[in-house]
């Protein structure tokens, strides 16, 4: 059953914040003021991203050369969240030095940004706000439609938007529990929104409401259960079923609940057609995959995914002592490194040095999930296909993805590293309605390049340093790579202000850490922008990717003496 809902304008309003595009909100005021006579004076404003909409559609930066904003801060929110809300403001206007400070505020009746010109003159924009007791046990500081009267009184009102949000959440916490511990199987929130997306012409960023409510929706959902469960939040090993809200554009805002697997399975036949994967610049269907997958003709493991697809892996050359694992496609909507790892593959098997697995898709459930989400939105991240279809990371789970990933370590148990490629938004990531800032993942917030992420067992601290510098000399050999990393981390840290993790030459940001229990004595992780792009963006993605393992496997070919690679 479809569930239809309607936006109603408060009588008596002067001011009201929706989450509606530009075109949108001016199409209601238009029909407002129609209503109530035409000298009645009413504007809409923009309830997600109010700072940065307010400020481009009234023009406050267009001429300003220096202005100081103020952004609040309240105490129980993320600090940075306010002064994140502006990003990509320093980049809209690079003649404009903004400088930021933080304000400490309550948020008893929304929050304000001061600001301040050069010439002394201030502007005070109100952002709507509120305090809510979330089904996911938390209290979190939301966006929130609000309405000023004309009198100059101010409150919350009701909106589709959360309406919408808040009806799929109230029938997840309202699940039987025995529900919860054995999973949904597959659950689609087909929801509308009128309205469109707005690109801000800055890379790929565009204020996206229907992207934001997919995120926020998916990543409520796996925390309302494991809430209820007793899980910690952002545990991976919750297996809550395959959800996905399925946000598209339309003439209403609607809601349909349906439970029933989505993507279809389908027999998956070698198309027989071989491609130029170094042009490759969108991710490969099923066929394609499974194509340049046989032509390697390895010693073939195979296993079926939760849903009954193929998951399919080999060993090459595993005679040899020296040994690497390389896998993708664990998140399935990081589709980069399923091209770029075909194509290291392919190079690994031609120089014919090292003994390797190699696993190209770890998630196809997911992954069938992601394809048919992009025929609906190419540009969005699809997180809702990040984890299998049971809903947990197949790192974590009791699931046959992850016993496919045991038997490549069994097949070669000499390998030292395990390139793992990955993938992350190339675009801002916001859950507007659970306090912005995704939580647990608040460094994924905004995209800073090529990151390269090395983890490592307590023995092998020196040789991991040294494979992590093997990789950092690969992007910084990748002219195209260098300069997308250079103008995101410009546009990353004139907004945060500093960086929680080093930057290699300024260039490739990186973090290091040990890892006691991981599977492999070293595993390096790259993350490559990719979600979602197509054209050249994916093409550098999958380049660097491709450049990286290369390096990696070279390191690993002609490290002496011969005991520096021994598994201890």
């Amino acid at each position: 059953m479809q569930k239809i809902y309607q936006q109603e304008i408060p009588e008596g309003s002067a001011i009201v914040w929706l989450f509606a595009s530009k075109r949108l909100r001016e199409q209601i005021a238009r029909v407002a003021r129609q209503v109530k006579g035409e000298r009645a004076e009413i504007q809409v404003k923009s309830a997600y991203k109010t700072l940065l909409c307010e400020v481009r559609e009234r023009g406050l930066l267009d001429s300003e050369k220096q202005v100081t904003i103020y952004y609040p801060v309240v105490d129980g929110d993320e600090p940075l969240r306010f002064r994140l809300e502006c990003y990509p403001l320093d980049s809209l206007y690079p003649d404009c030095d903004i400088q930021y400070q933080a304000e400490p505020q309550t948020a008893e009746k929304g929050v304000y940004y001061r600001l301040v010109f050069a010439d002394g003159r201030e502007e005070k924009i109100f952002t709507p706000v509120k305090w809510r007791d979330k089904a996911n046990g938390q209290r979190e500081l939301c966006a929130s439609a609000w309405v000023a009267y004309s009198d100059g009184h101010l409150e919350a009102i009701r909106s589709p938007y959360e309406d919408i949000y808040n009806e799929a959440c109230n029938y997840l916490q309202n699940l039987p529990l025995t529900v919860c511990q054995q999973g949904l199987g597959s659950l689609v929130f087909d929801i509308e929104l009128e309205g469109e997306d707005e690109s801000l012409g800055i890379g790929h960023e565009s204020l996206c409401l229907a992207e934001a409510l997919h995120e926020d929706l998916y990543f409520s959902a796996l925390e309302i259960f494991q809430h209820r469960l007793g899980l910690s939040s952002g545990d991976r090993t919750l297996k809550p079923g395959q959800i996905l809200p399925v946000v598209r554009y339309g003439q209403q805002n609607s809601l349909r609940i349906r439970e029933g697997q989505w993507a279809e399975v389908e027999a998956i036949s070698d198309c027989g057609i071989r491609l130029d994967l170094s042009n490759i610049d969108r991710p490969l269907s099923f066929a394609q995959i499974q194509a340049e997958f046989n032509a390697l003709n390895g010693e073939c493991f195979n296993a079926n995914s939760q849903q009954g697809r193929p998951l399919f892996g080999a060993g090459f050359n595993t005679h040899l002592a020296r040994g690497l694992a390389l896998s993708s496609g664990q998140h399935a909507n990081e589709s980069s490194g399923v091209v770029g790892g075909l194509r290291a593959a392919q190079q690994l098997l031609k120089e014919g040095v090292l003994a390797f697995t190699y696993r190209p898709l770890g998630n196809p459930d997911g992954y069938a999930a992601f394809l048919k989400l992009c025929e609906i939105s190419p540009r969005q991240m699809h997180h809702a296909a990040r984890y299998t279809a049971s809903g947990c990371d197949l790192a974590y789970g009791d699931v046959p993805e992850r016993v496919f990933a045991d038997a490549a370590r069994n097949k070669l148990p000499q390998a030292l590293v395990h390139l793992n490629l990955h993938g992350y938004p190339a675009h801002e990531w916001t859950r507007p309605l659970s306090g912005y800032v995704p939580r647990n993942f608040s460094r994924w917030t905004i995209p800073k390049g090529f990151f390269l992420i090395m983890r490592y067992q307590p023995a092998y601290k020196a040789m991991a340093e040294e494979v992590l510098q093997a990789a950092i000399a690969a992007v910084m050999g990748y002219p195209e790579q260098v300069a997308m990393n250079k103008e995101m981390l410009s546009r990353y840290l004139g907004t945060v202000g500093s960086a929680d993790f080093p930057i290699a030459n300024d260039v490739v940001p990186y973090s290091i850490t040990e890892y006691p229990n991981q599977d492999y004595p070293i595993e390096l992780i790259t993350e490559a922008p990719d979600e979602t792009v197509q054209g050249d963006w994916f093409r550098i993605a999958q380049e660097s990717h491709y450049r990286v393992v290369v390096a990696v496997a070279k390191w690993l070919g002609e490290a002496t003496p011969s005991e520096k690679i021994t598994i201890k």
